[in-house]
């Protein structure tokens, strides 16, 4: 029985399910790797259950998913702002707005990582720009995923919004959900 210490931490990808889930990343501080097998997970004090682990080699990390918490509620909207050009010029712009509301029903502060994206592409005759923002990324990883760190005090409301546009060719057929 070895016991590694762990640091939860609520994920949320919007765009691609709302619900929030939580996960407990381990790192194995100890000289000697850990065997694959069934682990026992205990979080603060109370035990979840078994869950299958492959080996774990000294100084690596993993991530265990330990299910959706409900207390922490996510909603993404995105609203096309305008479409402009077309007719006589041979540019198209479409604007298009992400809000994303975050409550935190839960009784204590919570830490969240929320991923969310803007279109990227590598055709340079397609351009995506960001505009307005109400709150900075912690994160751009440069290929249109952003990256948020939240602290969610018991009951706090968040909201974030931005804004991108979209440019291209009128004769191209461009695909955007």
């Amino acid at each position: 029985v070895r016991e590694m210490p762990s640091v939860v931490e609520h994920v949320c990808v919007p765009v691609i399910r709302e619900e929030t889930f939580v996960q407990g990343v381990v790192e194995n501080g100890g000289p000697f790797p850990v065997l694959p097998g069934m682990s026992s997970i205990v979080l603060d004090g109370g035990y979840l259950g078994q869950m299958p682990t492959q080996t774990i080699a000294p100084g690596q990390r993993i991530e265990l998913a330990l299910g959706i918490d409900r207390g922490v509620k996510v909603e993404r909207e995105q609203q096309q702002l305008s479409e402009r050009g077309g007719i006589f010029g041979n540019q198209k712009r479409r604007t298009y707005k992400i809000s994303i509301e975050i409550r935190n029903y839960r009784d204590d502060t919570v830490t969240l990582r929320l991923l969310d994206r803007i279109p990227y592409t590598y055709d340079e005759n397609i351009r995506v720009e960001a505009e307005e923002r109400t709150h900075e990324p912690s994160e751009d990883h440069g290929n249109g995923m952003l990256e948020w760190t939240l602290e969610l005090a018991p009951g706090a409301e968040e909201t974030l919004e931005f804004v991108y546009t979209l440019k291209h060719n009128k004769n191209y057929r461009v695909w955007h959900p």
